[in-house]
């Protein structure tokens, strides 16, 4: 995976697919508070009452 949970080798060799959906949860999680935070920096930079 892209993200660096795991490699491809990782996903057909040690991990089942309960285990790749739960590393895709976390990527989604992951991807969901990053979203999150840049939303949140760029509105305490916002100008008041422009």
């Amino acid at each position: 995976m892209s993200a660096g949970l795991a490699t491809l080798h990782d996903l057909k060799t040690v991990y089942d697919s309960e285990d790749a959906y739960i590393l895709l949860e976390i990527l989604s999680v992951r991807n969901w508070n990053t979203a999150q935070a840049g939303r949140g920096a760029t509105q305490s930079h916002r100008v008041p009452f422009g």
